[in-house]
């Protein structure tokens, strides 16, 4: 959201000059392994490595890709793309066209107005989200103060569905169209 806002002060650049081209989360530290004893330090790391989760969208242009971060034999640390043998982009590889990206910024922009508005108007009940065996009040720092609790009436975890690229952009471009 940061660099949506940024691109859109234009701080002095032509607007086609800055705009959002990735939207990831990239961990702080690295992951715990467990090794056997007289591993090597080039097995530690390649088993941090493999644990490692990239998570987010990148726009699907190659350009912008090699600029965000030059891979190694198609693999990439920090970016959730690879490459095939070929050179393209694998299937696995999480981007989206700038078109999509602008829908997902605007929609981003409409959840936090939408969640301001709501946070102005008193509305402060904790509604946490879940998702398979995750629950993200686990390492919610404000855990305590909250005191969410499902054995409480009335307290429930909101759980997300996982849907593909395409149905969420559909969505997105559904409620756009109908005003919602």
């Amino acid at each position: 959201e940061t660099l949506s806002a940024l691109s859109k002060a234009g701080l002095g650049l032509p607007s086609s000059a800055a705009y959002p081209c990735a939207a990831l989360y990239i961990p702080a530290k690295s992951p715990y392994v467990h090794v056997a004893a007289g591993s090597s330090a080039a097995e530690i790391e390649e088993m941090r490595e493999k644990k490692v989760k990239r998570i987010g969208i990148v726009c699907e242009d190659d350009e912008l890709i090699e600029a965000l971060e030059h891979s190694t034999e198609g693999k990439y640390r920090f970016l959730p793309v690879s490459r095939t043998a070929k050179g393209t982009l694998s299937a696995a590889s999480q981007v989206v066209d700038m078109e999509e990206m602008g829908d997902l910024i605007s929609e981003t922009e409409h959840n936090l107005a939408r969640m301001a508005r709501r946070i102005s108007g008193g509305e402060i009940a904790a509604s946490p989200y879940a998702r398979g065996g995750m629950k993200y009040c686990d390492w919610c720092p404000y855990r305590a103060a909250c005191q969410f609790d499902t054995g409480m009436q009335g307290d429930r975890y909101r759980y997300i569905k996982k849907y593909k690229k395409d149905a969420v952009i559909a969505k997105i471009r559904e409620e756009d169209a109908h005003g919602d």
